[in-house]
């Protein structure tokens, strides 16, 4: 790491101790791994149910008939 990244990382340092936000471009410097994170992600743990089997589990909400108001003008 030179000199300006280790600059860069006492400032952002001092920023999070004060509580001001950091900008989001810094995020690679602060986390690198996380930089190359790209995509979609599942929370997955223990007793999750798929999704296909909560939507056979469900209820399903009652239909309901179609309501429409006369037209501005019919009598």
């Amino acid at each position: 790491m030179d000199i300006y990244e280790q600059k860069i990382r006492e400032l952002l340092a001092d920023m999070v101790r004060n509580g001001q936000p950091i900008s989001d471009r810094y995020l690679p410097l602060l986390f690198p791994s996380a930089a190359n994170l790209k995509g979609e992600y599942e929370l997955v743990y223990k007793g999750k149910l798929p999704i296909n089997m909560v939507d056979a589990q469900t209820l399903a909400a009652p239909l309901q008939r179609v309501r429409e108001f006369p037209a501005v003008g019919a009598d």
